[in-house]
């Protein structure tokens, strides 16, 4: 009997959250608690495939040539995940550490340790289920690699960005993988601890006179309420997080909302120049 092929699944999206993790000092208890889902889909960012390769390896011990003890160590996977080329800048920011500055997006030597942050990914299966694999403890382990080149006989020659990244053990409770089946987007951590707040897709935007520029935020918890204001209606107003150019200079855009009473707040600057 012929071995059954294995099919390759296609990527429908993915999720991620911010992960932060807090020790207790007096106990020594680890929590880690997650930001909001921030939804990577084609077209504007997303996943074209990856690979995982396991990390750990199987540990014996012998006695008069007898196994008296076996373990497997898993220490996670090494994950390379292949982008699309034309990523909005959300990946490098929260991953990579790139810093917005007014002549565009940044790249910087010697950044400290990269964030950490939880990673769902969304494949369709042959079946039409679906499958969502959830990895809570994620950091980039290196710079991704991309090329180029001239474009021959006006034809794109398409080059996607392969990001490392490593899955290792949540610190709290050691969980490594989640397989879910199904591929509804998440917008709560599985298992995991979310602290309310806010955060906006950019952190500084430049526009001319009459551009518009739509912001995104994404809230903990999912769905709340999102108020929107302009420092100086001059310089640009703002609207459902469409942001209107209307005269040279500098403004701050806020967003923000309330939960159990408190408010939080996030910012973007807005830099307007007339040419």
């Amino acid at each position: 009997m012929a071995d059954k092929a294995k099919m390759k699944k296609g990527i429908l999206g993915l999720t991620y959250w911010k992960a932060t993790a807090n020790t207790d000092p007096s106990t020594g208890a680890v929590t880690v608690t997650y930001g909001a889902a921030k939804q990577l889909k084609t077209l504007t960012s997303g996943g074209r495939e990856y690979s995982l390769e396991p990390r750990g390896d199987s540990q014996s011990v012998y006695a008069d040539s007898v196994k008296v003890y076996g373990d497997v160590l898993n220490d996670g996977y090494d994950l390379d995940l292949t982008t699309l080329s034309l990523l909005d800048g959300q990946i490098q920011k929260d991953w990579l550490q790139y810093e917005d500055t007014e002549d565009g997006l940044a790249e910087f030597a010697n950044v400290p340790e990269m964030p950490y942050f939880g990673l769902a990914i969304y494949e369709e299966t042959s079946d039409g289920e679906g499958l969502t694999t959830f990895f809570p403890w994620v950091q980039a382990s290196g710079r991704p690699s991309d090329a180029g080149k001239t474009a021959e006989g006006g034809q794109f020659d398409w080059a996607f960005p392969t990001i490392p990244l490593a899955a290792t053990p949540r610190p709290s409770d050691k969980l490594v993988r989640l397989l879910i089946k199904g591929k509804t987007r998440l917008t709560e951590v599985p298992g995991g601890e979310q602290t309310p707040g806010i955060e906006l897709s950019e952190h500084l935007i430049n526009l001319k006179v009459d551009d518009e520029f739509t912001l995104t935020a994404a809230t903990v918890p999912a769905g709340a309420t999102v108020t929107w204001s302009e420092g100086s209606s001059s310089v640009a107003t703002v609207s459902g997080g469409v942001v209107t150019a209307a005269g040279a200079g500098n403004t701050i855009i806020t967003a923000s909302i309330t939960d159990s009473g408190v408010t939080y707040t996030d910012t973007c600057t807005v830099v307007v120049t007339t040419s």
